[in-house]
C-alpha cells in the first residue's frame, strides 16, 4: 500500500466517524410550575389533584405538650396511605423549637418512598391553622396541575355580515366551553345590542335560554358550574334594518365573566412558577362581538332632490268656474350630486279642496301624499304627474 493510499483511507475513516456522531438533543424549555396558595380544609378529607387524598386534623401531642396538624396522603382509597411512620406533624404552639410547617412531596408513585416524578408539594402550615374551629391551612406549589380556568366563547356567526335587505331576522348560536384544566363555579352573560350608524332599529324576540333580567338593549343570563370539557349552548334572535334604501350599522356584543376560585398574582421566574391564590369571588372575563351591516352602499347617500312643477294655468291667485276642474302637472328632478329614495310629495291647496292623481297610470286615481320608492340618481327626471282639483259650486269660485 502506497503512502497515499493510507493517507486517503485515514481521511475515509475520519469522515465516517464525523458523520456517524450523533446530534446532540435539543435543551426542553423547562417545564412551567403553579403555586396553589391560601388553602384551607376542615379537620377531615379533600381531594387533591392526580388523585390522591389529603386526611388532616389537630391533635395534642402530649411529649411535647402542644397542638399540631396531623397530616397523611392517601392515593385511591384510605387503605394506601402514601407517607410512611403516620405522615407529618406541623405545631400551632409549644415553643419556638417545634417546626410550625411541615412538608409533603407527592410523588407519582405510593408510598413516596418508591420515588417517582414529584407532582407538587404541599405546605402545612400549623402557625395559620385555627384549633378552635377546625381549619387547617395549607400550600400546594410548584405542581404539575394549574388551578386555573379557561372559558371560550365560541360564536357560530360571522365576526361582520352584510345584508342588502330593508330588514332580516338573525340568528346566533353562541357556545360557552369550559377547556380547564380546573372547573368553573359560576357563569354569567351579559348581552347587550345597539345602532352603531345610521338608521333603524335592532331588537331581541327570542333566546334560549330565556334571560333572568332584560331591558330594551340588554339581557342578563346566569347559570350554575362548569365541569372540565363541558358546554353551554345558547341562541339568540334578532329583528334588525334600517328600512328599504337605507344604511344601518348595528352590534350584538357578549360580555362572559365567570368564576374561577383563585386569583392569578404573578410569576416566579426563579422557580418557573405561576403564582395563584384562593379566592372563592376572583373571576375571569371573556368577551366578543358582531356586526350587522345592512345598505351599505346607501351609507353617506342623501341626494338633494328638487321638485320642478310646471302648472298648465298660472300659478297664485286665480279666478275659477265653480264646478269646473283644474288640471295641473309637475314632474320631479334631482339636482343634487347624489341619488335620494323614497321620495314623498305632498301637494297642498288653499283652501282645503281635494285632489285626484290622473297621470301616470301607475299611481293615477291615487290622492296626495305619495312617496316614489327607490332610487332617483343626480339629474334624473320623473315621468310628469298630472293630477286636478274641483272648485265645489256654491264656494264662490275663488
Amino acid at each position: 500500500m502506497t503512502p497515499m493510499g493510507m493517507k486517503l483511507k485515514l481521511i475515509t475513516l475520519i469522515m465516517v466517524c464525523l458523520l456517524s456522531i450523533p446530534s446532540l438533543p435539543h435543551a426542553s424549555a423547562q417545564e412551567v410550575k403553579y403555586d396553589w396558595l391560601g388553602l384551607t380544609m376542615k379537620e377531615g378529607t379533600i381531594d387533591l389533584p392526580g388523585g390522591y387524598k389529603l386526611e388532616a386534623k389537630i391533635d395534642f401531642i402530649g411529649g411535647v405538650a402542644a397542638y399540631a396538624v396531623k397530616a397523611q396522603v392517601y392515593k385511591g382509597s384510605m387503605n394506601n396511605p402514601c407517607l410512611t411512620g403516620g405522615g407529618v406533624w406541623a405545631y400551632m404552639e409549644g415553643g419556638g423549637t417545634l417546626p410550625t410547617r411541615a412538608e409533603i412531596v407527592v410523588k407519582e408513585n405510593c408510598p413516596f418512598d418508591k420515588g417517582g416524578k414529584i407532582l407538587y408539594r404541599i405546605i402545612i402550615k400549623g402557625d395559620e391553622s385555627n384549633r378552635q374551629n377546625g381549619t387547617i391551612a395549607f400550600d400546594i406549589i410548584d405542581s404539575i396541575y394549574s388551578p386555573d380556568a379557561n372559558l371560550t366563547l365560541n360564536i357560530g356567526f360571522p365576526k361582520s355580515k352584510e345584508y342588502d335587505a330593508a330588514s332580516s331576522q338573525v340568528i346566533i348560536p353562541v357556545t360557552l366551553r369550559n377547556e380547564g384544566p380546573a372547573s368553573i363555579s359560576w357563569v354569567k352573560v351579559l348581552l347587550t345590542w345597539g345602532r352603531l350608524e345610521g338608521e333603524g332599529s335592532i331588537n331581541l324576540t327570542q333566546s334560549v335560554p330565556s334571560p333572568s333580567y332584560s331591558t330594551s338593549s340588554s339581557a342578563n343570563y346566569s347559570f350554575g358550574g362548569l365541569d372540565v370539557n363541558k358546554s353551554y349552548s345558547m341562541s339568540f334572535t334578532f329583528i334588525a334594518g334600517p328600512g328599504q334604501y337605507k344604511y344601518g350599522n348595528y352590534s350584538v356584543n357578549f360580555l362572559v365573566y365567570y368564576g374561577t376560585k383563585f386569583r392569578y398574582e404573578g410569576f416566579n421566574a426563579t422557580r418557573n412558577a405561576k403564582i395563584f391564590r384562593y379566592d372563592p369571588s376572583a373571576s375571569k372575563v371573556v368577551s366578543d362581538s358582531v356586526k350587522l351591516i345592512f345598505g351599505l352602499k346607501y351609507k353617506g347617500r342623501v341626494g338633494n332632490p328638487s321638485v320642478s312643477i310646471i302648472a298648465e294655468r298660472p300659478t297664485g291667485d286665480m279666478e275659477v268656474d265653480e264646478g269646473t276642474p283644474i288640471s295641473f302637472s309637475f314632474y320631479l328632478q334631482n339636482t343634487g350630486a347624489d341619488s335620494a329614495y323614497n321620495i314623498t310629495i305632498r301637494v297642498n291647496v288653499n283652501p282645503d279642496l281635494s285632489t285626484e292623481i290622473t297621470a301616470p297610470p301607475s299611481i293615477a286615481g291615487r290622492s296626495f301624499p305619495i312617496v316614489v320608492m327607490g332610487e332617483m340618481p343626480p339629474k334624473a327626471r320623473s315621468e310628469k304627474v298630472e293630477f286636478r282639483i274641483v272648485v265645489p259650486k256654491g264656494s264662490g269660485g275663488t
